[in-house]
């Protein structure tokens, strides 16, 4: 961004210094820099001009000596510090020596200072590890831990089962001492189903129990099943008050609002807003059509009108007429009222006609109507009389009005 701008900076610059100037800009530039120079003649004190004096070159410094000389100068401020420095060494002399413990403990912040600050510097470090430089075959030693894994799998043993003999078909049959005992029961009104279980006894092999149901476990199981669903309805009837509780109120909060909607004369704030929004987009469709049409009349106005040298024209064309109108009628010796007058006393005249023709033509149009309708009654009589001939006895020398 920085280097477009200073781009089209130069571009600018380059084309400024393209430009040649005006020669009326030049002779005004150089115009207002003699006034400038003027103010400045005048407002600046003049300065009295001193003549400058050089000094002259000693002639000692164009002797051939004068290199010679200037060595020598040097090397004798070289020894003057030198011997300058080795008096200031004599007279100096050591410090106060410090206690061995205070020394001991400097040193060593000393040396922990240093070791820290200088410590990216060590290449001898105490700790050296041990890089293993091999890389290791993942996948031998994979396939190495799995057979490892399955040398040490111990296999264990299956359960092998004993033989055994069963001994049912040796037992007494049960179902003749259930019959013994069903005796001394009472009878069950209700029949008793023979169960199916019965029946496929003798599909069964020696070695199985036989399974006898009798009538008290049946009712006890019928019992038992019973309660359960007694148990279990009673659980759910508190749900199932709630639930008909729910929808009862649903139903009454549904007949409220439609009664309170009903009664309330007011409309709900959406209802409103959709109204709004409708009579919105009404109203503004009834604003651009108007716009519209008014847009289309000044079209045609502006394209009706006449231009102005039409208009020009028309008007010069009408005071010429009228000039041309009154130079007559002064030439004849009339006057503009006089003609006015006449005028509208004949136009007066022509309405009255037009009304009278208009009174009498629509006078003979009602006399037209009423003699057809006369003459249309007329005929409906004769075909009455000729269809009934008792009717007229009845109509006898009755008269028939017509409605005009």
């Amino acid at each position: 961004m920085k280097s477009r701008q200073m781009e089209t900076q130069k571009r600018k610059e380059l084309l400024v210094s393209m430009q040649k100037p005006f020669s009326f800009q030049i002779k005004e530039e150089k115009r207002k820099e003699a006034t400038r120079q003027q103010f400045l003649n005048i407002l600046t004190p003049a300065k009295k001009i001193v003549p400058k004096f050089r000094k002259k070159i000693p002639k000692s410094t164009y002797e051939p000596m004068l290199g010679d000389k200037l060595k020598e100068a040097e090397l004798l401020r070289k020894i003057r510090i030198q011997l300058r420095a080795k008096e200031l060494l004599e007279e100096s002399w050591a410090p106060n020596e410090l206690d061995n413990k205070q020394r001991d403990k400097k040193s060593q912040i000393a040396s922990k200072n240093r070791e820290q600050k200088l410590s990216f510097l060590q290449d001898n470090f105490s700790f050296k590890p041990r890089i293993n430089t091999s890389v290791p075959d993942f996948e031998e030693l994979y396939w190495a831990f799995q057979r490892k894994v399955l040398t040490k799998q111990e296999i264990k043993e299956t359960t092998r089962n004993k033989p055994f003999t069963l001994r049912t078909a040796n037992l007494s049959c049960r179902h003749k001492m259930c019959d013994k005992m069903m005796d001394f029961q009472q009878p069950s009104t209700a029949p008793i189903q023979r169960s199916r279980s019965f029946n496929c006894l003798s599909a069964l092999s020696t070695n199985t129990f036989p399974i006898y149901i009798t009538d008290a476990v049946r009712k006890r199981a019928g019992a038992i099943k019973l309660l359960q669903e007694n148990k279990k309805y009673k659980e759910n009837e508190g749900a199932r008050w709630a639930e008909l509780q729910r929808k009862k109120c649903q139903a009454i909060h549904k007949s409220v609002i439609c009664r309170a909607k009903a009664m309330d004369p007011h409309k709900s704030l959406e209802e409103t807003h959709k109204e709004k929004l409708k009579q919105n987009w009404q109203n503004g469709q009834k604003r651009t059509r108007e716009y519209k049409k008014e847009l289309e009349e000044m079209k045609m106005r502006v394209k009706n009108r006449p231009y102005l040298f039409e208009q020009v024209t028309t008007h010069s064309a009408r005071q010429g007429a009228q000039k041309l109108f009154k130079d007559t009628l002064h030439q004849f010796g009339l006057n503009e009222e006089f003609v006015r007058k006449k005028g509208t006393e004949a136009t007066g005249t022509v309405e009255k006609q037009q009304q009278f023709e208009s009174k009498r033509n629509h006078k003979f149009q009602s006399d037209t109507e009423a003699d057809i309708i006369k003459q249309l009654s007329q005929e409906g009589l004769k075909r009455l009389e000729l269809n009934h001939p008792y009717l007229q006895t009845t109509l006898g020398d009755s008269q028939f009005i017509p409605i005009a």
